[in-house]
């Protein structure tokens, strides 16, 4: 356990707990989640949401953390070529703090000179639904992020400070995000949601030539109204012709042909057990 003023850490192997008892009864305030075991933890003295660590196997970052965010350090430092084994603050400047390893080293650092794992974290989440459905989400506030950033670049390469025009605090409060989602216009001309459940219950997949397959898919999807993905068909059926992959077909032993037509079925069986438990 290390304590720091009114409040205690207590370690455990990747679940770090952070309590407050001030007061009568211990209060469980943060959770700092770690990939190692922690050797050491020093809190810093001015700020005492801070705090520096360093694991007890082998491990050669330092991790500053700030509580009030602690899914991610708040700043990593990887000077070490060996594993860390000690770590402190000095008494008279709180914007530095030293750590020894067993590569013989001791380094100064300072606050404001590591790595932030946030900078490189994308505020953009995307994805999208087999329907062509589409879902976007994006930082609220990454505007002010970027100009923070851009300021914190020049006043570094002047090293003059300025008054940051657009404030951007990540710890003070959640920052929300803006969320969209829907189809896109182009999407809904080329290939509607109800066009492609439609022609995709009537493709065939087997039991038949492969030339007679991608000519009755590219009429299903004729006689739905898709003539580039008709022409998509026959180009395959062009394709597979011209590579006489029916002839290879057709030159495998009844062995070989059933055990392909085994792993055919097997997949098939499992795309709809998928489907099915779909939501």
């Amino acid at each position: 356990m290390k304590f720091c003023g009114a409040h205690l850490l207590s370690p455990r192997i990747g679940n770090n707990q952070i309590w407050e008892w001030s007061g009568p009864e211990l209060k469980r305030i943060s959770v700092v989640e770690t990939t190692a075991p922690l050797g050491r933890v020093v809190w810093r003295p001015d700020k005492p949401y801070q705090l520096a660590t360093c694991a007890s196997v082998n491990e050669t970052t330092v991790h500053v953390w700030d509580v009030r965010r602690p899914f991610l350090p708040y700043v990593t430092y990887d000077e070490h070529r060996d594993s860390v084994t000690d770590a402190c603050w000095p008494s008279n400047d709180f914007d530095v703090f030293m750590s020894c390893g067993k590569d013989g080293l001791i380094v100064l650092h300072n606050i404001d000179s590591g790595h932030a794992p946030i900078n490189y974290a994308c505020d953009v989440a995307f994805d999208i639904t087999p329907d062509g459905c589409m879902g976007l989400a994006v930082n609220s506030e990454i505007h002010a992020k970027n100009y923070a950033m851009l300021e914190e670049k020049a006043q570094a390469s002047s090293g003059k400070k300025t008054v940051r025009q657009i404030p951007y605090e990540t710890f003070r409060r959640p920052i929300k995000s803006l969320i969209a989602f829907g189809v896109p216009e182009s999407l809904t001309h080329s290939l509607p949601p109800s066009t492609f459940y439609q022609i995709a219950e009537k493709y065939l997949i087997g039991g038949m030539e492969i030339m007679h397959l991608c000519e009755a898919n590219s009429k299903v999807a004729r006689n739905a109204g898709q003539e580039h993905v008709a022409q998509t068909w026959r180009l395959v059926e062009a394709l597979c012709q011209q590579a006489k992959i029916q002839e290879e077909y057709d030159r495998l032993s009844a062995e070989e042909k059933a055990r392909i037509i085994k792993a055919w079925v097997v997949k098939c069986r499992f795309l709809h057990e998928m489907n099915r438990n779909t939501p």
